[in-house]
């Protein structure tokens, strides 16, 4: 805490400032030092003491730490009540008073402060509206580190207010309240888009090929795949893990297994299904980690089928530049889904790059 100042010999104990007993008192030679006196001064040195203790206790317990900013996060050991789900901003009219529904509702995870991410989808693969419609969702901003200085929530009210597309709930934005953020957009898709044909569900990271992918699913299913099938990069017997930022106790899930679920970049669903997990997340133990709470243990209470679009699918961003380094403008993108590693600086004209090469196809393939 700012109040906290650092006086003279002064030492550092497990991140709080502390003043060793008589530390600047105005210490008498100890043979000359009267009995009085010297009880005096240890008093004083222990009131010294406890005075600094309690402040930095009360430091402590009012600093807004990541534990204490991130209280409300999922809890995992009971059910959701899933009519808790409020929006602090909302954009209802996506796919209001349209005659015709879009053919893909973009669900897309992101996080408050990535207003870059946004912008550039916006500008990309989710440009063209006669084929897809997008709303961001997002939580509050986390009072810790750099959004803590930052009035996060004004600049997203001014973004939303411009572009109208974001979605945000009544939860700090972080990795354990994604499972919120989740099924926040399932519940939105039967509020106010229910008749959009499919919802694709994607993170702010990602490249969508999504002319190709509306391509695919028409080729695959000329008449519409079912209602229980959700189309994905599907995961197989992953392991549970126990250790690092995704670490999951025995007893949140004492498996050592998931059951099958999708890769979280990217999937695709009847907005029947989206309506179908949403209700089912009331019945079920609540698992922190979203993709495997709605697309493994969800899906798998209500008898989903998972299609497999793994082949179309890459994590590597090397892969896409390599692809864009080929002198074969009559080829598709091989992944209809690509995941762009946002860290690296170039990555924006790296998605401009993709969109215009990708749009210069698809244009050539709609004329043949």
């Amino acid at each position: 805490m700012e109040y906290l100042t650092k006086p003279a010999k002064m030492k550092q104990l497990d991140g709080c400032w502390w003043t060793p007993v008589g530390a600047s008192l105005p210490l008498t030679n100890p043979v000359t030092q009267s009995r009085s006196g010297g009880i005096t001064i240890q008093l004083i040195a222990a009131f010294l003491l406890l005075v600094t203790v309690g402040l930095c206790f009360v430091g402590r317990t009012t600093t807004p730490t990541e534990e204490s900013t991130t209280a409300a996060l999922l809890q995992t050991k009971g059910l959701l009540d899933i009519r808790q789900f409020d929006y602090r901003l909302n954009s209802p009219q996506i796919c209001a008073q349209l005659t015709v529904q879009p053919f893909f509702l973009a669900l897309v995870h992101s996080k408050a402060n990535h207003f870059r991410q946004r912008q550039v989808i916006r500008q990309t693969w989710a440009s063209q509206r006669d084929l897809i419609r997008h709303v961001f969702l997002i939580g509050l901003a986390d009072q810790t580190g750099l959004e803590g200085t930052m009035d996060v929530q004004s600049l997203l009210e001014s973004e939303n207010a411009k572009y109208n597309d974001l979605v945000q709930g009544e939860f700090i934005d972080h990795y354990r309240n994604l499972t919120y953020k989740n099924l926040m957009g399932l519940k939105w898709v039967g509020q106010y888009c229910p008749s959009v044909r499919f919802v694709l569900k994607s993170d702010d990271d990602a490249f969508i090929d999504v002319v190709q992918l509306k391509k695919f699913i028409e080729r695959t299913w000329p008449s519409g795949p079912s209602a229980e099938t959700l189309i994905c990069n599907v995961h197989e017997d992953a392991l549970v893990q126990r250790s690092g930022k995704w670490a999951v106790s025995h007893e949140e899930y004492p498996s050592k297994t998931y059951p099958a679920f999708c890769s979280g970049l990217a999937y695709v669903m009847r907005p029947e299904l989206a309506n179908k997990l949403f209700r089912s997340a009331n019945k079920v133990a609540a698992l922190w980690v979203d993709d495997v709470f709605v697309t493994g243990i969800l899906a798998a209470s209500v008898n989903v089928r998972h299609f497999y679009l793994n082949l179309r699918y890459t994590h590597q961003q090397d892969d896409v530049v390599q692809w864009l380094g080929t002198d074969l403008p009559s080829n598709p993108l091989p992944f209809i889904v690509s995941e762009l590693d946002t860290s690296r600086p170039e990555w924006p004209q790296l998605a401009h790059r993709l969109w215009n090469r990708t749009c210069t196809y698809n244009a050539v393939d709609s004329d043949s």
